[in-house]
């Protein structure tokens, strides 16, 4: 099923200056300009008065220093960092980069949002979420459609400004490109998901990797590469959260994946089909999976009904939920609202 196209505007900037820090303008080669306001720096990636030299991505508050404070084992962070200072807010940035260094996956831009306590004292290593937009789709649907960033936000200022790092990538290439959440001809979606998009984010911003902080989800077939990967990649990702997601990835009519994507071989089928994957007994010991879909969407939500059963019968923890809605942009809105809380606690952020 297809997913409905927006194309709102952004209530942002591509550098989005945070209160306090200062104005600031980026150039689309990385450097940053800017002028103090008396309270703070004017350029976006903190290097000082005046004029700065970007990284590529002019607009990014890259995490300098030590590590920041992580998790103990089995406690959530919100245990074990105690803030001096906590920011009044977090920032979005816009047009952000991620560059498929191993996979060679030429994506366009996408977002990410710092959550307060990034900006905070001493800085934490913050959990990731990993977010997909459906097809045709692109990354900012999760912003000016759900209005992810003010859920966590709002999130946030309940917990000393704690919530995970959200990052928004384009795992498509085009808002209707459908790459088949794997790695093919068509360009190494899989690898740029496991390998480049963690390792820029694990790199620029300190976060706290591995599989116990690392989450991955999506709506439509967002949802549906997000149990894909999410399922095939234990070690990179360990929560999901699916939302109007498939058991079996689809392409155009009947057989159409598997005729694209796996050369015509129906036995491969099983290997990428998130209902198969739940089935295939392979260890992961920090997944739990949020699985939602409406009643107005009646296919979809007989098969979450049956990945649910199967992921409690391998022993994962599942969320399930199904209610009234339909294949559209206002139950996902209130689906990433009620889910918020359990994904930053399932990554380990919050209580």
């Amino acid at each position: 099923m297809q997913c409905p196209v927006r194309s709102d505007p952004l209530p942002t900037s591509p550098c989005a200056a945070r209160k306090g820090r200062g104005n600031s303008n980026s150039n689309s080669n990385g450097g940053s300009n800017g002028n103090g306001n008396g309270n703070g720096n004017g350029n976006c990636n903190g290097n000082g008065n005046g004029n700065g030299n970007g990284n590529g991505n002019g607009s990014i508050p890259v995490a300098s220093g030590p590590q920041g404070i992580a998790p103990l084992p089995g406690d959530p962070l919100e245990k074990s960092w105690h803030p001096t200072t906590v920011a009044a807010e977090g920032e979005l940035l816009s047009e952000v980069t991620i560059p498929g260094t191993i996979s060679g996956f030429k994506a366009h831009s996408g977002y990410v949002y710092l959550p307060a306590a990034y900006f905070s004292t001493p800085r934490p290593a913050l959990p990731v979420m990993v977010l997909l937009a459906g097809i045709p789709g692109q990354p900012k649907n999760f912003l000016a459609g759900l209005s992810t960033q003010n859920v966590y936000a709002d999130l946030a200022k309940q917990h000393d400004g704690l919530a995970p790092i959200l990052v928004f990538p384009d795992y498509t290439g085009g808002l209707t490109d459908d790459r088949g959440c794997l790695d093919s001809a068509d360009g190494n979606v899989e690898t740029y998901l496991t390998k480049d998009v963690p390792a820029f984010v694990d790199t620029t911003f300190g976060a706290t990797n591995g599989p116990a902080y690392t989450g991955i989800g999506g709506f439509s077939d967002g949802g549906t590469c997000a149990l894909m990967i999410g399922l095939r990649h234990p070690d990179v990702y360990g929560p999901i959260l699916a939302l109007s997601a498939d058991m079996v990835p689809s392409f155009g009519g009947s057989g159409g994946y598997v005729a694209k994507f796996l050369d015509g071989d129906q036995s491969k089928l099983a290997e990428h089909s998130p209902l198969s994957l739940l089935s295939n007994g392979m260890p992961r010991p920090h997944c739990s999976i949020w699985l939602e879909a409406g009643d107005g969407e009646p296919a979809k939500q007989r098969q979450t009904i049956q990945m649910a059963a199967a992921a409690r019968a391998a022993n994962i923890a599942v969320q399930l939920t199904t209610k009234p809605g339909k294949h559209s942009f206002d139950f996902w809105r209130t689906a990433i609202s009620d889910s918020a809380e359990w994904v930053a606690r399932s990554l380990g952020a919050i209580s």
